[in-house]
């Protein structure tokens, strides 16, 4: 006989606790790294110089974003790719990414559209 007090145990919410401890498990590491980092810095470990700019908040807020959302949404490339241009232009001698800015942006948007997913109502959103 069935405990009328437990919660069913659907596929559906499995699924779900399953996403849900993989998301914190994943902000648990990051935020790990972030401050184990921290400590190495403040002990007198030798860091890189970049290590500690914006550029990088931005690629880890994409990178935490990226696992809050499973990897599922495409969203956390943006702020990446911005912390990487920037990343790229402070520490390249001579590097200027705007010459490559629209052939990417380009790119980017030919990828998005060969590797979308398509929508159940049969229409693709074009």
């Amino acid at each position: 006989m069935e405990n009328p007090n437990s919660t069913p145990n659907f596929p559906e919410t499995e699924k779900w606790q399953q996403r849900d401890r993989r998301r914190r498990i994943g902000g648990g590491i990051i935020l790990l790294i972030i401050g184990s980092l921290l400590f190495a810095k403040v002990a007198g470990a030798v860091m890189p110089a970049w290590l500690f700019t914006w550029p990088m908040i931005l690629i880890a807020i994409g990178v935490f974003a990226a696992f809050k959302k499973g990897f599922s949404d495409m969203g956390w490339l943006f702020p990446i790719a911005v912390g990487l241009v920037f990343l790229a232009q402070n520490e390249i001698e001579g590097f200027s990414p705007w010459p490559y800015l629209w052939p990417v942006i380009l790119i980017i948007i030919g990828l998005g559209m060969m590797f979308r997913r398509k929508r159940r109502g049969g229409c693709d959103g074009w």
